[in-house]
């Protein structure tokens, strides 16, 4: 349990954290109810004690104190609704701050609204489909009962097999190459699709890194849907190349069909239509599910 002082630098009223001395987050989405939807206001100073902590992320809880100008009133949404009805614990939220949120910070131009919306669908597909019934949750549950599985949300940057310059492949042979499956059956992989000004790929991009990304399908239709749009990818592989020469670097790219792929958000005000605009460098290329070889799905 970690106990601290502070200014309040930042709230965010929809997702319903507030942050210290611009370092230390604090999430009050578990005991809003509490503290009759109130939070610090901006500026403040604030006494916190009891809080679940892991490194600068902490959580209220019921056994959590806050005290300060709780002068900031917040309204209920669809996040906060969910939270309560499915009591999500302690450990829900930290994975929602840690992959979810994280995914979303990517663009900075994103309503608050839209973020709300992204999130409660992220959570509602995973608990609807390996976690919860999605029923009330009438009987108590403990802060360390999770819903959301640790090993089923992943984003781009979990997803690193090999260095894409270094020395320790002196080795290998001159190419090789891996498959790399997901690690369970449930694992779900979050991001962003953009399209590559540059080189015309698509690419599936967290907030700390980007890969890119080969969908297979049948034909090159509504290929255009998948750009800038927040996805959930079903199922997906990671093909990595290892290349033992000077001034080659490796590849990591991510295999997926277009089946597997779940919008969840799109970003793009016009639809862009297949082949991408000519100012990229190479156009984007899609392979039909015939093309597929030694990929075993």
């Amino acid at each position: 349990m970690n106990s601290f002082k502070g200014q309040v630098t930042k709230v965010d009223k929809t997702l319903f954290y507030f942050e210290v001395n611009n370092c230390l987050r604090v999430h009050m989405c578990i005991v809003l109810s509490k503290y009759q939807y109130k939070m610090p206001s901006l500026g403040s100073q604030v006494s916190i004690q009891k809080a679940n902590g892991q490194r600068d992320k902490n959580i209220l809880c019921e056994h959590s104190v806050l005290e300060g100008d709780l002068s900031c009133t917040v309204i209920k949404n669809e996040f906060s609704e969910l939270v309560h009805s499915q009591k999500l614990s302690v450990v829900d939220i930290f994975l929602i701050d840690k992959y979810i949120c994280s995914m979303i910070n990517i663009s900075s131009d994103i309503p608050p609204d839209i973020k709300v919306k992204i999130i409660t669908s992220i959570i509602v597909h995973t608990m609807q489909k390996y976690g919860s019934n999605m029923t009330h949750c009438e009987h108590e549950k403990s802060a360390c009962d999770v819903i959301i599985k640790p090993h089923i949300i992943k984003t781009v940057n979990d997803c690193h097999y090999v260095e894409y310059v270094s020395k320790k492949y002196r080795s290998y042979p001159k190419w090789s190459f891996g498959i790399h499956s997901k690690e369970t059956h449930t694992t779900l992989l979050l991001g962003y699709l953009t399209l590559d000004s540059r080189y015309g790929f698509l690419t599936l991009r967290d907030s700390s890194h980007k890969m890119p990304c080969i969908v297979f399908k049948e034909s090159e239709k509504a290929v255009g849907s998948l750009i800038d749009t927040y996805v959930m990818l079903k199922d997906y592989r990671i093909i990595t190349e290892i290349f033992n020469e000077e001034n080659v670097p490796c590849l990591e790219y991510i295999c997926v069909k277009f089946e597997d792929i779940v919008i969840l958000h799109s970003l793009a005000k016009v639809l862009i239509q297949y082949p991408p605009p000519g100012n990229c460098k190479y156009h984007t290329s899609f392979s039909t599910s015939e093309e597929i070889h030694g990929c075993v799905w």
